[in-house]
């Protein structure tokens, strides 16, 4: 290269060299190089561009102790955006975690909660203030009747009226009894039941409780069980319970022995007779008693008679026959012998019976089997 040339290059050179600069961003003071709000990357220093990216709410209520939702949405079909939820205040309280675009939490203050959304779509950010204004919580409100009136060993049951004067919130109940004899409770939510075994007074108490208020509300109710009538005892089965003219049955000497014991009790049941015996006449004799005076002989007890045929409806249908006869205190149930004889399976007389005893428990939850 000659002289004159090599002046010419270094000529060209100088020339291009603040395009150059000018293009790649160095030099120069432009406002649009540097960064802010119009236009500036975020790294080298400069402020991070901001975006209208998401829209909160500027506020929103909540009651103290239940759970609340903030949810925000995004702004122009925005997608694809990092989320991350911060409680700004009060101090010492924490929320979830969450990377969405809604937060679910339960403020435990009747305060302001100050909750800051920060969004990003990799080039420009954005954050969003909530303010969360929490009223303070009410505790539930309990009633239950001051008394209930019931006979012994018949099935009492208590219901209370609850309600939560702050929607949301999660109840709890928890049922006592408050007495030296303790039959077992059970309760369903605002309602409870059980058996007084012997007369006198027998008070249940409601606890109810919010989550949130530090003692739970509390109600009772006694319930006045009045002396008991005669045990009704239902001697229920096949021929065993029925007897025939060589067998009284065992509920002849039953009768004997209950008497003797100087309990009050009545045998039930719609037959009064054995298969081929009226065995309320007195005197009438059989090789295992002697029908004595005043025998009580009312049974449910069927000659022959199968579990399933107390089910099917038929001449044996045993809810029918309950129909006009107290419910039972005790049943003394006898059967599935004849099941088997009849080619019936164990599992269908087993599921027999057990329908034979919901029946029972329909009459009287309280029943003794």
């Amino acid at each position: 290269m000659n002289s004159q040339t090599a002046r010419w290059a270094l000529r060209a050179a100088s020339l291009l060299l603040p395009l150059f600069l000018i293009a790649c961003g160095g030099g120069g003071n432009d406002s649009g190089s540097g960064g802010g709000s119009g236009g500036g990357d975020n790294g080298s220093g400069g402020t991070p561009r901001t975006a209208d990216l998401i829209s909160c709410p500027a506020s929103q209520n909540a009651v103290q102790g239940a759970a609340v939702t903030v949810t925000c949405q995004p702004v122009n079909g925005a997608s694809g955006l990092t989320l991350s939820w911060q409680l700004v205040s009060p101090a010492g309280e924490t929320i979830p975690a969450s990377n969405g675009l809604s937060l679910t939490f339960t403020p435990q203050q009747a305060t302001t909660y100050q909750l800051r959304l920060t969004a990003s779509n990799g080039v420009a950010g954005e954050t969003e203030d909530v303010a969360v204004v929490v009223q303070a919580n009410h505790p539930p409100q309990v009633s239950c009747p001051p008394s209930v009136n019931v006979t012994a060993r018949e099935l009492a049951k208590v219901t209370c009226t609850v309600s939560d004067p702050d929607a949301g919130q999660t109840l709890t109940y928890q049922w006592s009894l408050d007495t030296g004899s303790t039959p077992p409770l059970v309760p369903a939510d605002n309602e409870v039941r059980f058996v007084p075994p012997a007369a006198g007074s027998y008070v249940v108490q409601l606890q109810v409780s919010d989550g949130v208020i530090g003692t739970p509300v509390t109600a009772s109710t006694t319930v006045q069980a009045s002396a008991p009538g005669d045990w009704r005892i239902m001697p229920l089965g096949d021929s065993i319970t029925h007897g025939n003219l060589e067998h009284a049955s065992y509920r002849v000497r039953l009768w004997q022995k209950l008497g003797t014991a100087g309990l009050n009790f009545d045998m039930v049941g719609s037959q009064n007779s054995n298969s081929d015996q009226n065995l309320s006449t007195p005197g009438d004799t059989s090789d295992d008693a002697t029908i004595p005076a005043g025998f009580d002989p009312d049974h449910e007890g069927h000659w022959g008679a199968r579990a399933d045929q107390f089910l099917d409806g038929g001449d044996l249908g045993f809810r029918g026959r309950l129909q006009g006869l107290s419910g039972p205190d005790i049943v003394l149930l006898h059967l599935g012998t004849n099941d088997r004889i009849q080619g019936q399976t164990v599992e269908t007389t087993i599921d027999d019976l057990r329908g034979i005893v919901s029946i029972l428990r329909d009459k009287n939850p309280a029943v003794r089997i």
